[in-house]
């Protein structure tokens, strides 16, 4: 007998939360949009059922409405993730890919409106075309306020995690096995591991099929996700994958397909890494300056001239605002991707102070010094007592850094017995941890 299906809980440190600064600047944003979308659009709706025109106020009532609802949804967006959360991992999932088609329906409704409007393409009716202008505007608010709901690779561990459970259960949802195998695949090439491509799906089905049991392998890659560095285990993992992928294509096996498999037909749309919030506001309000810019210079609806003089001024400034927080970002980004990378080693030392990881630190912190000196305006600005403690660290090594890159262990004993340095690994651990709290919410870099 099959038991019912169970969902893998989503804790707040799996959820992907804005500050509050943000969600203010995506509130206003949120208002703006739902304004301009709210009123072309019924006013299109108008023009195809004039009867709408007598009713009083009625576009005042409809702009007023969804723009407030757009905004208290951008400013309450945190409060809504966590009560999404309550209902399990497929839900908070199922509302992000709907997301993302959200924005791609009104990408392709803005490109035929505008073709239609320009007269590049025949126009079926100019209300219609009118319509799906102002779509454009409503349906990109929930990707621009929601977007991401979970971090990509905190993604992939769940999905794995949820195919473990269910298949526990008695169900075994091949969605789930795909979608966490293909991120754990991106992982392995970005450490340099060569696999097949689909490998891992392959070699997982193929296993299954061969009744070889997986659990404590995809349960090792579902914790190895959280971390991926290279190791021994997943050296022995990747040339599994390799073995059993090549097997099951000498055996013409075709793995289980899964139905309408939004995982790989949302990888051809996958936002690249560098695609966040500020990318997304920008993107949004630009292709919005064009399209309303066409919608106002319609003959057709009366949309007031003082609509279109404030959308455009509106939607140029938001835009080049986003425009350059992008360019000034760049240096604290690298950064923190900086501290990102440090910080384990300097966990590790506080944690187990003793000689040999004091050297892993000082061995990593030197490889790095090119990099922490390139970035000195930006780490002084963000993160000004981690560049200290860093600073401190490499003026008090005694070798020369080609030595530490080689691996000759040729540490000043003096510095590793000094007290000072016992609190200056101390002082580095809380200053990276207060660093990377307050910038959580952001884009993780995977």
């Amino acid at each position: 007998m099959v038991k019912s299906v169970k969902r893998i809980r989503v804790s707040n440190a799996d959820l992907l939360f804005y500050s509050p600064l943000w969600r203010i600047v995506f509130a206003f944003s949120a208002g703006v949009l739902g304004t301009i979308g709210f009123t072309v659009s019924w006013i299109a709706i108008e023009l195809a059922f004039p009867t709408l025109f007598s009713i009083p106020n009625s576009l005042l009532t409809v702009v007023f409405v969804g723009a407030y609802s757009f905004a208290f949804l951008a400013f309450f967006r945190n409060r809504i993730l966590r009560q999404m959360a309550k209902h399990g991992f497929p839900f908070i999932l199922r509302f992000q890919r709907l997301f993302y088609w959200l924005f791609w329906a009104a990408m392709v409704l803005a490109v035929y409106g505008y073709l239609a409007r320009t007269g590049k393409i025949p126009e079926y009716s100019p209300a219609l075309s009118l319509l799906f202008m102002g779509f454009y505007f409503v349906l990109t608010v929930p990707w621009l306020v929601l977007g991401r709901l979970i971090p990509r690779l905190r993604e992939v561990r769940l999905s794995l995690l949820q195919f473990l459970l269910e298949l526990d259960t008695g169900r075994t949802n091949y969605y789930w096995l795909k979608n966490g195998l293909s991120g754990i695949e991106r992982q392995f090439r970005k450490l340099g591991y060569s696999v097949p491509r689909g490998g891992a799906y392959r070699w997982a089905c193929f296993s299954f099929y061969q009744s070889i049991p997986l659990e404590n392998q995809l349960k090792s890659l579902s914790d190895w996700v959280r971390k991926p560095q290279r190791s021994n285990e997943i050296e022995l993992i990747c040339t599994a994958i390799t073995v059993q992928a090549r097997a099951a294509d000498r055996e013409e096996y075709r793995p289980p397909r899964v139905p309408l498999d939004t995982s790989s037909m949302l990888s051809s749309f996958s936002l690249p890494r560098w695609w966040d919030k500020v990318v997304s506001m920008a993107v949004v309000f630009l292709v919005g300056s064009i399209i309303f810019f066409v919608a106002s210079e319609s003959s057709l609806p009366p949309i007031p001239q003082t609509y279109a003089l404030w959308a455009s001024l509106g939607f140029l400034s938001i835009t080049l605002v986003a425009v350059f927080l992008i360019v000034r970002r760049r240096p604290p980004a690298q950064a923190l991707k900086l501290v990102r990378e440090i910080f384990p080693a300097v966990q590790s030392t506080d944690d187990s102070y003793d000689e040999d990881h004091f050297w892993q630190l000082v061995k990593l912190i030197s490889e790095k010094q090119e990099t922490i000196q390139s970035l000195r305006p930006a780490l002084r600005k963000v993160a000004p007592g981690i560049f200290k403690g860093l600073s401190a660290i490499l003026s008090g090594l005694r070798v020369e850094v080609d030595a530490y890159t080689n691996g000759t262990r040729a540490i000043s004993r003096t510095l590793f017995l000094d007290p000072q340095s016992r609190r200056l690994v101390s002082d580095l651990r809380e200053d990276c941890d207060d660093l990377l709290s307050k910038n959580a919410y952001d884009y993780p870099d995977s």
